[in-house]
């Protein structure tokens, strides 16, 4: 469940359904130009913004940054995305990699009713979700992934059983040899342990690269279970072949903004979050 402060409520949307579950308050709206956005708890913040006609619409900068990052690895056989949202990111991935088998990891039963009815998520033999905790979903996966995709955000946090070393080492055996970790955080603007995640995945995955999302105040984080020499320049390249082999849109391109080696970032010297 990705969540973002990039785009307030517009006064124009209409409410099309309001569910208060076991887990939080959902709303989704219609824009009233061909998207529905979805919001969680009180807050006017768009958590998703959907075309229910065109799945590779993307419509928050930092989804694109996501997508953008998978250029890491971007002919993955099997992905797994821990949160669902409005199913943005496995709508765009089954859309465009039609290689490719996505599953999801949700939650809340109900954001996958609403999804389903409201958001133009179809399932299929390479789209499945799985209804559960992340952490039950990741120690009873049967194979392993090319991809895993963290967009696990609630109105102001990462829940804190999926920021700690012991997920993250749960999430690293589930990865395929050359398989990466893709990360929506919070920066230190808004995130007060932000230092001690990122100590987290540096001391977790053997090598860790840093983007910023344009605008929002978002950081992407790329954990990988290799050592890579990667800069700025080379990565735009491997994002550009990526969007041409699949035939992406060019904003994945303008969404990549200031990649740079986690072992490079500020702060330094916090201390781990454990379990």
């Amino acid at each position: 469940m990705g969540y973002v402060r990039m785009r307030k409520m517009n006064a124009d949307e209409t409410l099309i359904v309001e569910r208060q579950t076991g887990f939080q308050r959902i709303r989704i709206m219609d824009s009233g130009w061909g998207c529905v956005s979805v919001y969680f708890g009180d807050g006017d913040a768009t958590q998703s913004i959907i075309s229910v006609e065109e799945p590779r619409y993307l419509g928050l900068p930092y989804v694109r940054t996501l997508l953008a990052a998978l250029a890491f690895q971007p002919n993955p056989l099997r992905v797994l995305v821990v949160g669902l949202g409005g199913g943005t990111i496995p709508r765009y991935l089954q859309s465009c990699f039609p290689e490719v088998m996505v599953e999801v990891a949700e939650i809340d039963p109900v954001m996958v009713e609403l999804a389903r009815e409201y958001c133009g998520l179809v399932e299929g033999e390479r789209l499945r979700v799985l209804v559960g905790d992340a952490r039950d979903v990741i120690e009873a996966a049967k194979e392993k992934y090319g991809a895993i995709f963290l967009d696990g955000f609630g109105e102001d946090s990462i829940p804190s059983h999926l920021s700690t070393g012991e997920f993250l080492e749960g999430v690293k055996r589930a990865l395929l040899p050359g398989g990466v970790v893709l990360a929506n955080i919070w920066g230190s603007n808004r995130n007060r342990l932000y230092g001690r995640m990122l100590q987290t995945y540096r001391e977790v995955f053997k090598d860790l690269y840093v983007l910023d999302v344009p605008v929002s105040g978002a950081k992407i984080f790329v954990g990988l279970d290799e050592c890579r020499e990667v800069d700025h320049e080379k990565f735009v390249e491997w994002v550009e072949v990526m969007s041409e082999e699949h035939g992406l849109d060019s904003d994945l391109e303008e969404a990549v903004s200031g990649l740079r080696n986690g072992a490079d970032e500020r702060p330094y010297f916090e201390e781990r979050l454990r379990d």
